[in-house]
């Protein structure tokens, strides 16, 4: 089936039944009328709708409204995206090359693999964009279309692995984006914003920074000449993998304040890429914080609550978890040797209203050789990839993980 938009583009549109397809192409095309200021016209809201890979290359999109909507695998080459609000969509492995996102809205999108080559971004916003309750309720038809689940919180845009060649980046607001592992080779980035971001493995060569900032911004691991490498750390880039300085005590009060106001004030707990060795953090409620890529050996998490805290890839080497409440929590690919996790609940946490599911924890890929995990409480964990020593075995299956879970772990020697 295939629609002719306004500018003779062609939209091709599969995977979503024909109500659902018909639906959102009448609203594509009263859209256009809308800008031609025809009387029969309307401008589009597509927010939180199933636009996975739908084949809208070259159609005109300006000025549409696809908050939280679910566009992996989209081809949108050469589309004109200018003025749209993608506020939280989920554009992972989108074709965006050469499309048009001048002044578009993109605050905490997720756009992992995406291809990003020669477009333009003039002025475009990509900072940090929280997500309400209400927010989590609206997206959960979209989970179950394959679109990953989020949690309230506020959440960096995901540039990670994404292909951003020749990508026109001027006056574009990046600050605190992920772009680990991305392509911005040949990139215009003049004017943009790019402190606090996250730029682990990413390539920049022949990167164009004019008048930019990257104050706070982490480079560990990224490939560049040693001009630009002076240019970045004369502009207060950080090559340690655990560059950035935070405030925790301010922060952690913050947290507590938008805990206790149900997210009326204060803000959540979000840190990436800081030395946090040692932090004292029992008997805290850190509900929803999110820690990544954090160095947080030997800190104390004993008797806090981190249901669906998110400690993804962070060092957690000695770190004390004992009697803590860690349901719905990521450990996903965390450094968890010799962590203690004595009497633990390691639950799920039940997720959303009307429509609530259990949220498991994950420790995915997580390094787990010499956790103690004496008298925890576990139920269906993700523990897929999972690195642990032999000896850990008979502790995992007494506190109740299956068989078959066990049989998708790596078991290692001791020592490795």
């Amino acid at each position: 089936m295939s629609e002719h938009g306004s500018d003779g583009a062609t939209m091709r549109i599969t995977g979503t039944t024909v109500s659902t397809e018909d639906r959102i192409k009448s609203a594509i095309v009263s859209h256009q009328k809308w800008k031609l200021n025809r009387p029969d016209g309307k401008r589009a809201n597509l927010s939180f709708e199933d636009l996975a890979n739908w084949q809208l290359a070259g159609v005109d999109l300006s000025m549409i409204d696809f908050t939280g909507a679910f566009m992996a695998g989209a081809n949108l080459t050469k589309a004109n995206l200018q003025g749209c609000n993608f506020f939280m969509a989920d554009l992972e492995g989108a074709d965006l090359s050469g499309a048009n996102l001048v002044g578009s809205n993109l605050r905490g999108a997720r756009l992992t693999r995406s291809n990003l080559t020669n477009a333009r971004l003039d002025g475009a916003d990509l900072s940090k964009g929280q997500i309400t309750l209400e927010f989590v309720k609206k997206s959960e038809r979209l989970e179950a279309l394959g679109s990953a689940p989020r949690a309230a919180g506020v959440y960096s845009t995901d540039l990670s692995s994404s292909t951003m060649q020749r990508t026109v980046l001027v006056n574009a607001n990046l600050s605190d984006c992920d772009m680990t592992g991305a392509d911005l080779s040949g990139a215009d980035a003049k004017g943009a914003d790019l402190s606090g971001s996250i730029l682990l493995d990413a390539n920049l060569k022949d990167l164009h920074i004019d008048d930019a900032r990257f104050d706070g911004a982490v480079t560990f691991g990224a490939h560049m000449d040693e001009s630009l490498r002076g240019q970045l750390k004369a502009r207060g880039a950080s090559e340690s993998p655990f560059g950035r300085k935070v405030d925790l005590p301010a922060l952690l009060a913050q947290h507590q304040t938008w805990l206790e106001t149900e997210g009326a004030e204060g803000a959540p707990l979000n840190v990436e890429c800081a030395d946090l060795a040692g932090a004292s953090l029992s008997k805290r409620d850190l509900s929803s914080a999110r820690l990544r890529r954090c160095q947080l050996a030997n800190a104390d998490f004993t008797e806090s609550t981190l249901v669906f805290a998110d400690l993804t890839m962070s060092d957690l080497a000695g770190a004390k978890f004992d009697r803590a409440d860690l349901g719905g929590c990521s450990l996903r690919r965390a450094n968890l040797r010799g962590a203690s996790f004595v009497e633990a609940s390691l639950f799920p946490a039940r997720l959303g209203g009307e429509a609530a599911r259990n949220w498991p924890t994950s420790l995915e890929n997580a390094a787990m050789h010499g956790a103690n995990f004496a008298g925890a409480k576990m139920q269906l964990p993700i523990l897929r990839g999972a690195r642990i020593t032999g000896d850990m075995l008979e502790t995992m299956r007494t506190i109740g993980v299956p068989v078959g879970v066990l049989r998708k772990m790596v078991v290692e020697a001791a020592g490795s």
